[in-house]
């Protein structure tokens, strides 16, 4: 990425003072020999020479050379003269270990239309950047000035490092280049067109509406990562979202909405909204006069699966795992899920991941296999964790899990993981593609096995209704009194209560057909589950 252009340059020059120190035998304690030299009045920071002083103005850096690329007197006196008045460049080559620059930038496209007529079309992009540098320990520093001089960035983390807590593990890639497949850009006005044709099949194809409402987006989304480890690549991906709104006509309180993502917009037409739309207008019923809570055999609905999904991953953390805030520590090799039940965290699977935050290639992850807990999401960081907890004798205890499998990134390093704050700046685990594979079976068929029981056909508020720490859940919803294999009255304002383990450990049969949804607001990830039936499930009115 041209973005991350001018940092090469600060990071082979990073790399180059790091191997220098090791070679002379100059490897100290950095911060002590830091503090002792460190200049408090703001005056003496322009006690530089002129010289020093230019190589600190520089102006460009590319991929080819920087100001000072063809001058190393700056470097050698900072590394190897004690009594360099600049502490800038003694900071910069002399305690600066390793260093790294991510760049993620984010455009997107999209159009409305709503009854004929055009809502809206907007087009945006943005590009941040993420610079660590480490000394004793890691510092960050987060910006969207392109034009930022990478020397003053990169310090800049380094001095915020001296707050710090720990040394970060930074990525040594083999791989380098540009990955994945260059995307073509629609405009907003054949995003538009496409919106259009889209509403006027779904509003000629439902009698019972007499509009729709269709937004089509086009997201694309680069990433690129360079570090003084000798890592430099980046990665492209895109993906189309289309969300459908269709009010009933004679009732537009309530109505249809669905979001389908594809790589492809035309993989996304309307006989599938419409198939849709026909199975949501059978849980448009009356509603009953009085419901008693209870535990009930349960059809949850795909949208419903996913909306428990969309938190529910984080069980899956290698780092949750590790330091016990997953109800699902210590018991990799166990099986905790009902048979039948698979999870896997796809590269590709709706949405196309190459790389991510740390520059680890992405790969697929199988975390339950059949109901047997397999495998977990790993950041660099987290499979540290597990190689420290190999050497406690875990893994002779994990018979049935290849233990060096969980001891390697699986390149499920990301920033924005929930929506907690504007700016991300901590590095965290995040899924991709988070699916619980489909079995065999039409929501016709589950609702017929169900005999008597409960449909829940719409859920709400996923991101607060679920203890990541113990599994526990209370996910307000509405529902579908199921009676005799049939559904009868509709039921709302119902909550459904319940532990995720407890959950899929009494899942009797799983739909086929999953339903992909993005995460909300930022749409970093996707998740994906068929409907299924469920043994028992508390719901409460």
């Amino acid at each position: 990425m041209r973005e991350l252009d001018g940092y090469r340059a600060v990071m082979r020059r990073i790399a180059d003072a790091a191997e220098k120190r090791k070679s002379d035998g100059h490897v100290q304690d950095e911060e002590n020999d830091l503090q002792s030299t460190r200049v408090t009045d703001n005056s003496s920071l322009n006690a530089c020479t002129e010289e020093n002083s230019r190589i600190n103005r520089y102006a460009v850096y590319d991929n080819r050379q920087d100001a000072c690329a063809t001058d190393t007197s700056c470097m050698t006196t900072c590394v190897a003269n004690d009594s360099c008045s600049n502490i800038q460049c003694r900071q910069m080559y002399a305690h600066i270990r390793e260093a790294e620059a991510e760049a993620e930038k984010t455009v997107r496209v999209e159009a409305t239309v709503e009854g004929g007529v055009t809502r809206s079309m907007s087009f945006s992009e943005k590009t941040e950047l993420y610079v660590r540098a480490t000394g004793e320990r890691t510092g960050l520093v987060y910006t969207e000035k392109l034009d930022a001089d990478p020397r003053e960035t990169v310090l800049q983390a380094y001095e915020n490092g001296q707050l710090g807590e720990t040394a970060e593990e930074m990525n040594t890639s083999d791989c380098r280049g540009a990955l994945g497949t260059p995307c073509r850009e629609y405009s907003a006005a054949e995003l538009n067109a496409f919106a259009a044709s889209l509403e006027r099949e779904l509003t000629e194809g439902c009698p019972r509406a007499d509009r729709a409402e269709v937004r089509a987006s086009q997201l694309i989304s680069r990433i690129g990562v360079v570090n003084s480890r000798g890592a430099d690549i980046s990665g492209q991906a895109g993906r189309f979202d289309v969300t459908v709104r269709i009010p009933l006509k004679d009732d537009p309180m309530k109505s249809y909405e669905e979001t389908v993502t594809g790589q492809r917009l035309e993989e996304i037409r309307a006989p599938y909204f419409l198939a849709q739309h026909r199975e949501w207008e059978q849980t448009v019923l009356p509603e009953t006069a009085a419901f008693e809570p209870g535990t009930y055999r349960t059809v949850l609905g795909s949208q419903a699966v996913n909306f428990i999904l969309t938190t529910a991953w984080q069980l899956f953390s290698g780092k949750r795992v590790a330091d016990g805030t997953s109800p699902l520590s210590g018991r990799l090799g166990q099986k905790v899920f009902a048979d039948g039940i698979t999870i896997r965290d796809y590269k590709e699977n709706g949405y196309p991941f190459v790389i991510d935050a740390e520059g680890t290639l992405c790969r697929d992850v199988p975390l339950v296999e059949n109901g047997v807990f397999v495998g977990c999401m790993q950041n660099l960081a987290s499979a540290k964790l597990f190689r420290e907890l190999g050497t406690g004798g875990a893994a002779d205890r994990v018979s049935t899990v290849d233990w060096m499998n969980q001891c390697v990134s699986t390149g499920n390093a990301g920033r924005r993981a929930l929506l907690s704050g504007n700016i991300h700046t901590d590095m965290t685990i995040v899924p991709k593609n988070f699916v619980l594979e489909e079995g065999d079976q039409t929501l016709e068929e589950l609702i017929r096995a169900c005999g008597d029981g409960i449909y829940i056909c719409e859920s709400y508020d996923q991101f607060h209704s679920l203890n990541v720490v113990t599994g526990d859940f209370h996910f307000p919803c509405r529902g579908v009194r199921i009676r005799d294999g049939r559904l009868a009255e509709c039921l709302y304002g119902l909550t459904m209560n319940g532990n995720v383990l407890t959950l899929f450990a009494d899942v009797l049969a799983l739909g086929k057909g999953r339903r992909i949804e993005p995460m909300a607001i930022y749409e970093n990830y996707l998740v994906s589950g068929p409907a299924m039936l469920v043994r028992k499930l508390e719901i409460s009115g």
